[in-house]
């Protein structure tokens, strides 16, 4: 599925500020929040798009390529599903920190009794 597709069928808002950068200015994806509010990453093959040192891309270069890659945080959890960062990876396997993720849900709220 391409970027264009993904960000239609989630109902996907691109942030303003959208253009996700492997340092040195590799493109990597495009950053979205959900109607919840998560923020939800796109990833894209590394090299589908050309370096920038200013970060200068436009969405619509993203829109044909193809989703590789997906990373969402919800209540501060990170989840990842397919090629993401690695810093996504580590922060998606890190262990829960807040109360609210103790019961292994991590949606929030309390078991029921």
């Amino acid at each position: 599925m391409n970027v264009s597709s993904a960000i239609r069928i989630a109902e996907l808002a691109p942030e303003r500020r959208f253009a996700i950068d492997e340092p040195p200015g590799i493109p990597r994806g495009i950053k979205t929040h959900d109607r919840r509010g998560d923020i939800v990453e796109l990833y894209v093959k590394r090299g589908d798009l050309p370096f920038s040192g200013n970060m200068d891309w436009n969405l619509e270069q993203f829109q044909t390529k193809n989703v590789i890659g997906v990373a969402r945080q919800h209540n501060g959890n990170w989840t990842v599903v397919g090629e993401v960062m690695l810093i996504r990876q580590m922060e998606a396997t890190r262990l829960p920190t807040k109360p609210s993720e103790q019961d292994g849900r991590g949606d929030g709220e309390k078991p029921r009794s």
